[in-house]
Protein backbone atom coordinates (compact mmCIF):
# COMPACT_ATOMS: atom_id res chain seq x y z
CA UNK A 1 0.00 0.00 0.00
CA UNK A 2 1.56 3.19 -0.89
CA UNK A 3 2.03 6.01 1.49
CA UNK A 4 -0.35 8.85 -0.42
CA UNK A 5 -3.05 6.27 0.21
CA UNK A 6 -2.00 5.71 4.13
CA UNK A 7 -2.35 9.03 4.67
CA UNK A 8 -5.32 9.84 3.27
CA UNK A 9 -6.88 7.09 5.06
CA UNK A 10 -5.59 7.78 8.46
CA UNK A 11 -7.26 11.57 7.53
CA UNK A 12 -10.70 10.19 6.98
CA UNK A 13 -10.27 8.00 10.17
CA UNK A 14 -9.38 10.80 12.05
CA UNK A 15 -12.91 12.82 10.92
CA UNK A 16 -14.44 9.61 11.97
CA UNK A 17 -13.80 9.39 15.27
CA UNK A 18 -13.90 13.06 15.66
CA UNK A 19 -17.70 13.63 14.10
CA UNK A 20 -18.34 10.40 16.70
CA UNK A 21 -16.58 11.91 19.77
CA UNK A 22 -18.56 15.44 18.87
CA UNK A 23 -22.00 12.95 18.66
CA UNK A 24 -21.45 11.34 22.10
CA UNK A 25 -20.39 14.11 23.74
CA UNK A 26 -24.05 16.00 22.67
CA UNK A 27 -25.75 13.06 24.32
CA UNK A 28 -23.89 13.40 27.63
CA UNK A 29 -24.50 17.01 28.03
CA UNK A 30 -21.13 18.02 26.62
CA UNK A 31 -19.08 15.50 29.40
CA UNK A 32 -17.02 13.67 26.96
CA UNK A 33 -15.04 11.71 29.76
CA UNK A 34 -18.84 10.37 30.98
CA UNK A 35 -19.63 9.32 27.11
CA UNK A 36 -16.68 7.53 27.12
CA UNK A 37 -17.35 5.82 29.92
CA UNK A 38 -20.79 5.17 29.22
CA UNK A 39 -20.37 4.05 25.81
CA UNK A 40 -17.46 1.26 27.17
CA UNK A 41 -19.87 -0.07 29.70
CA UNK A 42 -22.56 -0.46 26.68
CA UNK A 43 -20.09 -2.53 24.75
CA UNK A 44 -19.18 -4.39 27.58
CA UNK A 45 -22.94 -5.06 28.43
CA UNK A 46 -23.66 -6.26 24.77
CA UNK A 47 -19.81 -8.01 23.85
CA UNK A 48 -21.41 -11.56 24.06
CA UNK A 49 -24.64 -10.40 21.50
CA UNK A 50 -21.96 -8.49 19.07
CA UNK A 51 -19.95 -11.52 18.70
CA UNK A 52 -22.37 -13.83 17.78
CA UNK A 53 -23.49 -12.99 14.20
CA UNK A 54 -26.93 -14.50 14.93
CA UNK A 55 -27.44 -12.36 17.86
CA UNK A 56 -25.82 -9.78 16.17
CA UNK A 57 -28.07 -9.91 13.48
CA UNK A 58 -31.22 -10.48 15.57
CA UNK A 59 -30.65 -7.18 17.48
CA UNK A 60 -28.67 -5.47 14.36
CA UNK A 61 -31.67 -3.11 13.41
CA UNK A 62 -32.16 0.35 15.03
CA UNK A 63 -35.81 -1.21 16.79
CA UNK A 64 -34.22 -4.05 18.13
CA UNK A 65 -32.81 -3.55 21.29
CA UNK A 66 -31.03 -6.07 23.32
CA UNK A 67 -33.44 -6.77 27.11
CA UNK A 68 -31.67 -6.69 29.74
CA UNK A 69 -31.66 -10.06 31.15
CA UNK A 70 -29.00 -10.52 28.18
CA UNK A 71 -26.56 -7.63 29.30
CA UNK A 72 -23.74 -8.54 31.05
CA UNK A 73 -22.85 -6.33 34.19
CA UNK A 74 -19.66 -5.18 33.91
CA UNK A 75 -17.39 -3.70 37.06
CA UNK A 76 -16.35 -0.12 37.45
CA UNK A 77 -13.00 -1.57 37.52
CA UNK A 78 -13.09 -3.28 34.54
CA UNK A 79 -14.79 -0.09 32.40
CA UNK A 80 -11.08 1.51 34.34
CA UNK A 81 -8.62 -0.72 33.06
CA UNK A 82 -10.19 -0.80 29.48
CA UNK A 83 -10.02 2.75 29.25
CA UNK A 84 -6.59 2.99 31.19
CA UNK A 85 -8.24 6.14 33.15
CA UNK A 86 -8.18 6.04 36.95
CA UNK A 87 -10.56 4.03 39.03
CA UNK A 88 -12.21 7.01 41.15
CA UNK A 89 -12.60 8.91 38.01
CA UNK A 90 -14.78 6.19 36.70
CA UNK A 91 -16.36 5.12 39.49
CA UNK A 92 -17.67 8.92 40.47
CA UNK A 93 -18.82 8.99 36.41
CA UNK A 94 -20.42 5.78 36.74
CA UNK A 95 -22.15 6.72 40.37
CA UNK A 96 -23.55 9.84 38.53
CA UNK A 97 -24.82 7.55 35.46
CA UNK A 98 -26.41 5.30 38.19
CA UNK A 99 -27.77 8.64 39.96
CA UNK A 100 -29.79 10.17 36.59
CA UNK A 101 -30.35 6.58 35.41
CA UNK A 102 -27.80 6.03 32.93
CA UNK A 103 -27.25 3.08 34.73
CA UNK A 104 -28.00 0.68 36.99
CA UNK A 105 -26.03 -1.67 39.30
CA UNK A 106 -27.34 -5.58 39.21
CA UNK A 107 -26.57 -6.81 42.55
CA UNK A 108 -22.34 -6.44 43.04
CA UNK A 109 -22.03 -8.04 39.74
CA UNK A 110 -21.69 -4.26 38.56
CA UNK A 111 -24.04 -2.28 35.94
CA UNK A 112 -25.42 -2.36 33.12
CA UNK A 113 -26.83 0.18 30.70
CA UNK A 114 -31.05 -0.30 30.64
CA UNK A 115 -32.57 -0.88 27.39
CA UNK A 116 -34.84 1.59 27.98
CA UNK A 117 -32.15 3.77 27.96
CA UNK A 118 -30.57 2.46 25.00
CA UNK A 119 -34.50 2.95 23.18
CA UNK A 120 -34.64 6.40 24.49
CA UNK A 121 -35.31 9.13 21.70
CA UNK A 122 -31.76 11.14 22.73
CA UNK A 123 -29.94 7.80 22.14
CA UNK A 124 -31.75 7.05 19.19
CA UNK A 125 -30.75 10.15 17.37
CA UNK A 126 -26.97 9.97 18.46
CA UNK A 127 -27.29 6.22 16.64
CA UNK A 128 -28.38 7.33 13.79
CA UNK A 129 -26.06 10.18 13.56
CA UNK A 130 -23.06 7.97 14.13
CA UNK A 131 -24.86 5.62 11.12
CA UNK A 132 -24.98 8.45 8.63
CA UNK A 133 -20.73 9.14 10.09
CA UNK A 134 -20.11 5.29 9.43
CA UNK A 135 -21.69 5.47 5.79
CA UNK A 136 -20.06 8.50 4.83
CA UNK A 137 -16.84 7.22 6.23
CA UNK A 138 -17.43 3.94 4.35
CA UNK A 139 -17.93 6.17 1.27
CA UNK A 140 -14.34 8.01 1.40
CA UNK A 141 -12.63 4.93 2.19
CA UNK A 142 -14.27 3.27 -1.46
CA UNK A 143 -13.52 7.02 -3.09
CA UNK A 144 -9.84 6.84 -2.54
CA UNK A 145 -9.81 3.39 -2.97
CA UNK A 146 -9.04 1.90 0.28
CA UNK A 147 -12.09 -0.57 0.62
CA UNK A 148 -11.26 -2.12 -2.86
CA UNK A 149 -7.38 -3.11 -1.51
CA UNK A 150 -8.69 -4.23 2.20
CA UNK A 151 -8.35 -7.91 2.29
Amino acid sequence: MDAQLIRAANRIVANYLLRNVEVMSEAADGDLMGALIFAAILQANVRPISNDPNLSKTYGQIDAVPPDEMRVPVSVNAIAESLKIPYETTRRHVNKMIKIGWCVKVGTRGVIVPAAVVASPAMLKAGMQQYGHLMHFLGQLREIGLLDQAG
